[in-house]
């Protein structure tokens, strides 16, 4: 059976590995609300949000602060966006978003029933990230600014001129704005929507759309209209416009503002973590639990609240809720989202597992001392829950990629969580897509996903070892044959240089192929001499033991000492020991 018919969900269907809070489609949100994992970490956090969430629901509460705290890539803002679809509760392509959880907990149906009742209160979510709704200017009420803008955005006025939104919010209370609005279009031809962006412009016509609208003379009209005055709000001003706003809708109403990313935007900054302090104090205050703040960051909130300092001690108590993601679930995720296997796939594996477990086993032992999480497969389930992947991969990979970020500046944006981890295993995967049950990924295979996150230093490292051989056979007068791990027409084109591609010449670069093509430079050869080896992993390993296995010709390796060396020749290879000796390698000159 090939790889890529064992399973469930298409291997190569598009995955959005890194979650915008703001990418709300119905497709992506079906996928998201359909493919969410609760690993057991998030068991856990799902109970502790809910029964917090539940005393505003029930009753009131002034403790209606949530802080979301995990490092980059641990998933929490998939979390946030999660919550934000299940309090909405909105249909999603025919289905409640309530209804989408049913089965991720059938551990717990008296959590799932609560859940469903809470999300049949009627809810309205705000979701954003506060560093794309910011002001250019970040001042000390930045965080009030931000969310006065996306509280009047929510309630259709507009919330980049505060003067405008404000005018709105007058004329929709007194019940004038929907005729207003009909006024300005028929005077002005362009909806108010889209010209009140250039609300300075249009004095004339604002002006006699108002008089029409309120009765008012002219010279008011632009008296307000010329005003410079900046309606600018206070915290506790904001506070009551939003509790009157929640007591305009039906009984039991809750808003809920969701934050993403506030920790990196406060950063070292005091007054805007006081800012939000007292946002989030007034609402709990006014609103007794009926609106809600909950906010991502990659610090927990001790880090951030001692910032210069200072400990606002208050601000921890606002935010009585606390969840902290880790990535260490990252390959219960990978597993169900990726490589769930259909039944046919499943019963066929557990055969091949039962039969060759022995043998697994050997391949896929470590030596004592290596890190207790790096194993093989310990048990059937597991091997057909990770399969073609080896356990010891998903940590490995983990490892790898925090390293890049540490070590590279092109690689800030990768993480060890469950955004680039998804992208890696899925990539490598496809890789493989058209073999049998009887292959497994190599770990090269995850190359590719890192190579060009690699700094340009280690780039040319490794560009620079793979041109060696090739430079030092021209300098001695030879020829070359050269399989390019990348696009064949990339190429320079020097004399006595022959370039070949076995699938075709204009592929970008695979680490698949770069290693894959050792198995071509083996078959094309006279005689074959290993420089240097690694025991048991990497491309020359693969090729010289195909080699070796199939005879397609002499090998002769350089008898160094290392591992890598003895296990070929213990396999059959020729030591050379001596330079001397290497006359005897040299195959008749190809002609070309």
């Amino acid at each position: 059976m090939k790889l890529q018919n064992m399973f469930q969900k298409s291997i190569d269907r598009s995955i959005n590995g890194v979650i915008k809070v703001m990418q709300t489609d119905d497709e992506n949100r079906r996928q998201e609300l359909e493919e969410y994992v609760i690993t057991r970490e998030l068991q856990k956090h799902f109970g502790a949000f809910y029964d917090q969430y539940e005393k505003g629901v029930e009753g009131t509460t002034d403790k209606i602060g949530v802080w979301i705290s995990g490092f980059f890539g641990s998933g929490k803002s998939h979390f946030l966006k999660i919550l934000s679809y299940l309090l909405a509760n909105e249909e999603v392509c025919g289905k409640k978003a309530i209804d989408y959880f049913a089965d991720k907990f059938d551990y717990d149906p008296y959590r799932y029933e609560m859940m469903r009742r809470v999300a049949q209160t009627p809810t309205e979510v705000i979701l954003f990230n506060i560093d794309a709704k910011s002001p250019m200017g970040k001042d000390r009420d930045a965080i009030l600014r931000v969310f006065t803008k996306v509280f009047y955005e929510h309630c259709g006025y507009y919330g980049d001129d505060l003067k405008v939104a404000a005018f709105e919010r007058f004329l929709d209370r007194q019940g004038k704005l929907a005729a207003f609005k009909t006024a300005f279009e028929q005077i002005n031809t362009e909806p108010w929507e889209t010209a009140r962006e250039a609300f300075a412009f249009w004095e004339d016509d604002v002006t006699a759309a108002l008089t029409q609208t309120t009765g008012i003379s002219d010279q008011a009209a632009r008296n307000w209209f010329n005003g410079t005055e900046t309606a600018e709000i206070s915290i506790d001003r904001l506070a009551k416009e939003i509790a009157e706003y929640v007591q305009s809708k039906a009984p039991n109403f809750h808003l809920v503002f969701l934050v993403d990313e506030i920790g990196q935007y406060i950063g070292d900054d005091s007054s805007l973590m006081l800012n939000l302090q007292t946002v989030v104090e007034e609402l709990g205050s006014k609103c007794m639990g009926k609106v809600w703040v909950i906010v991502t960051s990659q610090e927990d909130i001790d880090s951030v609240t001692h910032v210069k300092g200072n400990d606002f001690s208050k601000i921890q108590g606002r935010f009585n809720t606390r969840l902290s993601l880790s990535s260490a679930s990252v390959d219960e995720v990978i597993k169900r989202r990726i490589l769930s296997k259909t039944e046919t796939a499943d019963t066929l594996l557990r055969l091949n597992y039962q039969q060759n477990s022995s043998v697994m086993r050997n391949l896929f032992s470590f030596a004592p001392g290596t890190i207790a999480d790096l194993k093989g497969y310990s048990s059937e389930d597991e091997f057909v829950e990770a399969y073609p992947f080896v356990p010891y991969q998903f940590k490995l990979l983990q490892e790898v990629l925090v390293q890049v970020r540490k070590h590279g500046s092109s690689g800030k944006h990768l993480s060890g969580g469950e955004r680039s981890m998804l992208s890696a295993f899925q990539e490598a995967a496809q890789q493989v897509k058209l073999q049998d049950e009887n292959c497994f990924v190599p770990f090269y295979c995850f190359y590719d996903t890192v190579h060009t996150f690699l700094d340009g230093a280690v780039r040319r490292v490794i560009d620079r070892a793979d041109r060696a051989a090739q430079e030092a056979c021209l300098t001695a007068g030879g020829s070359a044959v050269v399989f390019p791990a990348g696009r064949l027409l990339d190429c320079p084109a020097p004399a006595n240089v022959l370039y070949l591609a076995d699938q075709g010449n204009d592929l970008p670069f695979s680490a698949q192929r770069a290693l894959a093509r050792n198995h071509f430079i083996h078959a094309m050869g006279e005689k074959t001499l290993v420089a240097q080896c690694r025991a048991g992993t990497g491309g020359t390993w693969d090729g010289t033991t195909e080699n070796l296995r199939h005879g397609w010709n002499p090998v002769f390796v350089n008898s160094d000492g290392s591992e890598g060396a003895q296990a070929l020749i213990a396999r059959g290879a020729a030591p050379v020991r001596t330079l001397s000796s290497l006359d005897d390698l040299q195959p008749v000159q190809l002609q070309f």
